[in-house]
């Protein structure tokens, strides 16, 4: 069995990451309270003392002494105010004001200037509930600033701290919102771990420039993988991330991203380098560029270009760019315009990369070259709309049939509805033309083709009050008739293009074309019927409730198809799906594609889902195709107590026996600190077709993730893992 392991580690993730836990009730400081001031353009000095002694020079006053003045507060048992220099001395001091609050021994504060200097003290940062203490600090009102030495910070509860950074000295900016430490050490309870010369983080949630949390992995590919980003902050609406990567089996490379937003545009330019691969002797490069254009409401105008240095960029590397597609990369440049309300106009260029070695050249999309549209829907009074939609498309690959096409489609509607029906007859008509190229000596190089179609969409509606399980709730019954005749028209000369089979599924029962794009106008004539119920809740409007079905009724055989074969079935398959709300938090749901004549159920699916407000999901699902899968998959994430929470999910295959994919993790999280691990196994060949030749190619990856809240801003990669293999997972923010 051929296995691959690959460790990854997320140090220093900001506490706040979107979902990692739930928040927790940790302790109100008790200094908490002194930076709730009052009206800061109130200037007077009130006073409150068990005693006082008052002369021209001096000021004292004892016992239970509580004076403020605007924001500012002080506590103490003993105070003395020297009024020449206003001056305030106390031999134990307690200082508060919105931005920081600190509890010290000897202390001095010069109220003319707003600076004070307090010996051996504990402090408090409200905005970052951040604390720790001090041998001496010197602050600065009008500067709101702090300079401490011999300090600590931390995020942890003051009596219990978990982690802490000690500094020989920490200045704290709240005009910057930067924190910056000199002679640092980090520490997990009293223990030092590591050292730091130098080390800055926020003080609130704007961005900043510096060091983002680094990012290491091990894999066999990669080898050891260390990542140590640096995000520049430019400007309110710029900003630049590099990204230096040092790869023990690969090299280093280095990587950037630049975003900026303005007015009208906006982009992102993204790019990675690599000089020389030590595993190939080649250089190896990714770049992607986004940009975004809205001069005015009709104008928009949007491009983008990707490209990577060759086919196995993606998977020795992983996605980095978070690029759109790891078979084919799509680079595109579009604009639309907005002649009337009515009509909208567009035009667009695409091209593709293979980025996947188990394709060629040969299976990647039609390059367009370009695409011209103009779509127009007008609404005439009383119900009637007509439609117009013309298309030019330039479709061009290398050794093989390319050409022009031009296609023409009208139609006219009209839509009645009322209170308990509605009618929506069709009537459309599509005229293509193609001018073809690279086709051989006995296909034609230009080709017409005209279809018309007509369809008639009908329902009612009747509803009935009624109870469901004992609450009074609304029963819904809404049958439906759609009826299509689309007369057959040739097609085995046109090159397909763009086209494919549309999916069967519930909603494709009511669509006129059974193919999507337009190299392929499907013959119809047939009769689609259904019916849907549903319950609602009087009280909430909750729907309990829903069921429908369907079935097409088909008057003649579909002669047209993409494989030159005719469809000779006298109806669809009969699908269903619905959905049950047992409760608030339970809800059961499913689907089936039942063959009536070989009375075989060709695709189905059956889950129950268990939700609640409390971040706990549960997912329980059984897939079945009859051509390719059948799959038990079983998955949630539950609450095991205040912090500690459990991830899981089984993806089972029935038809081979042998697990898909399979991830289990646990995350215990505190008020100031969290840890979660991950570990994933899961095949290479994840698509419904598994094989017996890849069913033995399993990659395992562990992640272990640190969590520290209030020392750095950086995405939480393990939330988008648990979103896409635990249905219902839910995002949750920390604070």
């Amino acid at each position: 069995m051929h296995m691959k392991k690959t460790w990854i580690l997320w140090f220093f993730t900001p506490l706040f990451a979107p979902g990692f836990g739930v928040a927790l009730e940790c302790p109100v400081d008790t200094l908490a309270p002194y930076t709730w001031g009052n009206n800061r353009a109130d200037e007077r000095i009130n006073v409150s003392a068990d005693t006082s002694e008052v002369s021209d020079i001096l000021a004292s006053f004892s016992g239970d002494v509580a004076a403020s003045r605007g924001q500012e507060i002080f506590r103490a048992n003993e105070i003395h105010y020297d009024r020449q220099h206003e001056v305030i001395h106390s031999p134990q001091l307690i200082y508060g004001n919105p931005e920081f609050a600190i509890s010290a021994g000897e202390s001095s504060y010069q109220m003319g200037n707003e600076q004070g200097v307090f010996q051996d003290l504990a402090y408090y940062l409200p905005k970052r509930q951040a604390l720790g203490s001090a041998k001496t600090l010197k602050a600065d009102r009008k500067k709101q600033t702090e300079a401490l030495t011999e300090a600590t910070y931390t995020t942890c509860p003051r009596l219990s701290p978990n982690w802490s950074i000690k500094a020989r000295e920490l200045e704290l900016n709240h005009v910057t919102g930067v924190a910056k430490a000199r002679h640092a050490t980090f520490r997990v309870k009293d223990t030092p771990i590591f050292y730091l010369p130098y080390v800055s983080f926020p003080l609130n949630d704007e961005r900043k420039t510096g060091f983002l949390v680094p990012e290491a992995s091990l894999s066999e590919n990669r080898g050891v993988d260390l990542t140590l980003p640096f995000y520049i902050n430019i400007a309110a609406n710029q900003d630049a991330t590099l990204f230096p990567r040092l790869m023990s089996k690969r090299g280093f490379m280095l990587g950037g991203e630049y975003r900026y937003l303005l007015a009208k545009l906006s982009g992102t330019v993204s790019a990675n380098y690599l000089p020389d691969d030590q595993k190939t002797n080649q250089k190896r490069w990714s770049f992607k560029s986004a940009h975004d254009y809205r001069p005015n409401d009709r104008i928009a105008i949007s491009a983008l270009l990707q490209r990577v240095s060759d086919d196995t960029y993606l998977n020795d590397f992983e996605n980095t760019l978070d690029l759109t597609n790891e078979s084919f990369l799509d680079s595109r440049l579009s604009g639309s315009y907005q002649f009337t309300p009515n009509y909208r106009f567009s035009g667009r260029v695409e091209s593709y990369q293979v980025v996947n070695n188990a394709y060629t050249t040969a299976d990647k999309p039609y390059d367009i070259l370009p695409r011209l549209q103009g779509n127009g829907r007008w609404f005439v009074g009383d119900g009637w709309i007509f439609n117009a939609d013309t298309e030019l498309t330039n479709f061009d690959k290398a050794d093989t049939i390319s050409g022009v096409r031009v296609d023409q489609s009208l139609s006219a509607e009209y839509f009645y509805q009322n209170a308990f029906a509605f009618i929506n007859p069709k009537l459309g008509y599509r005229f293509t033309y193609y001018n073809l190229r690279n086709e051989s000596a006995d296909q034609p190089t230009r080709i017409t083709r005209s279809i018309p179609t007509f369809s008639l969409d009908s329902g009612l509606f009747f509803e009935r009050q009624t109870s469901w399980f004992g609450r009074s709730a609304t029963q819904t019954l809404e049958p439906r008739l759609f009826y299509l005749r689309t007369p057959y028209v040739n097609q085995s000369a046109i090159p397909d293009f763009d086209t494919a089979a549309i999916d069967i599924s519930y909603d494709a029962l009511f669509l006129t074309n059974r193919f999507n794009g337009k190299d392929r106008i499907g013959d119809a004539n047939q009769l689609t019927t259904a019916i849907s119920t549903a319950y609602l809740d009087n009280q909430s409007g909750r729907e309990l409730a829903r069921l429908s079905v369907g079935q097409i009724q088909y008057f003649q055989n579909r002669k047209v198809s993409l494989l030159d074969s005719v469809a000779s079935a006298s109806r669809s398959s009969v699908i269903g799906e619905g959905s049950l709300s047992l409760n608030s938090r339970l809800k059961l749901r499913g689907l089936i594609y039942h063959n009536v004549d070989t009375e075989q159920t060709e695709k189905s699916m059956l889950g129950l889902t268990y939700a609640s407000g409390e971040g706990n999901v549960v997912s329980l699902s059984h897939l079945y195709d009859i051509d390719s899968y059948e799959q038990f998959d079983f998955s949630g994430a539950w609450r095991l107590s205040d912090q500690w929470r459990g991830f899981w999910r089984w993806n089972y295959s029935l038809q081979y026996k042998k697990p898909i994919d399979m991830l289990a993790g646990i995350e215990y999280a505190d008020c100031c600190w969290a840890v979660r691990l991950l570990a994933r196994q899961q095949r290479d060949n994840l698509g419904r077709e598994l094989s017996d030749s890849t069913s033995e190619d399993l990659e395992t990856t562990m992640y272990l993730e640190f969590v520290l809240r209030g020392l750095g801003n950086v995405g939480n990669d393990t939330t988008r893992l648990l979103q896409d293999v635990i249905p219902g997972y839910r995002k949750i923010n920390y604070e």
